[in-house]
């Protein structure tokens, strides 16, 4: 009894309506083999490997761009660094020229003020 249903279906799936549907499908089948097997080989053929001398000669031309773009990177990177170091060179020589003005000013004041502190003393005494 609980074999019945899986028979019924089995006769059905055999029976006349995937029978005459098995010749419509069928040739879909073929065709998603045919276009299934030219795609793979489309992919074998693009991930197939190189020749020893072809490889080395991709390897060599890969390295050599490699190198060329980190001699250009390097050289802005360089010419970029320099700009910044002589900037700010010029920044802290304005800003110790600044300095030294004020403490010379500060200077100034201090003796101005302890001279005038001084001739006030005498002058109370």
């Amino acid at each position: 009894m609980i074999h019945a249903p899986l028979a019924r279906e089995g006769q059905a799936m055999h029976g006349t309506e995937y029978g005459n549907a098995s010749s419509e499908h069928g040739s879909g089948f073929v065709t998603g083999l045919l276009c299934g097997a030219a795609v793979g080989a489309a992919i074998g053929l693009l991930l197939a490997p190189r020749s020893g001398a072809e490889m080395r000669r991709t390897l060599v031309d890969s390295a050599e761009r490699l190198r060329e773009k980190g001699r250009d990177t390097y050289t802005s990177a360089s010419e970029v660094v320099g700009r910044v170091v002589d900037q700010s060179r010029r920044a802290a020589e304005a800003g110790r020229a600044r300095v030294e003005d004020a403490v010379n000013e500060g200077r100034a004041v201090f003796a101005e003020q302890r001279s005038a502190a001084r001739s006030g003393d005498s002058d109370g005494i």
